[in-house]
């Protein structure tokens, strides 16, 4: 497990900036999915269950104005920086995994 700090910036204006951080990548990665998630249940309040695909999700992550991730490398100390592209192939991966049964720390 390794610290990442999430930076987010929403739109054009300095002030949309903000940052989050946690205790593991998949905490992370599943927090960007559960704000998506909220941000469609809002939209959508009339519909009893959300569905949505990958391409959805990753069309939501590509209209923040920024996002980043820096994970902590235990090696080196220092924190390192990981692009928007990279959170998506993360969060992928990570849903890739949980569709095929091996979510982490065997939960399912």
């Amino acid at each position: 497990m390794s610290h990442v700090i999430l930076l987010v910036q929403i739109g054009s204006h300095l002030e949309t900036r903000s940052f989050s951080d946690y205790g593991s990548l998949h905490d992370c990665l599943n927090h960007v999915c559960i704000v998506f998630e909220k941000m469609l249940r809002a939209r959508y309040p009339h519909k009893s269950y959300i569905t949505y695909d990958l391409e959805q999700l990753f069309r939501y992550i590509d209209e923040y104005h920024e996002i980043c991730c820096l994970v902590y490398e235990n090696s080196t100390g220092t924190y390192k920086p990981y692009s928007r592209v990279w959170i998506k192939d993360q969060i992928y991966h990570m849903l890739e995994k949980v569709a095929f049964g091996s979510a982490p720390n065997g939960q399912k």
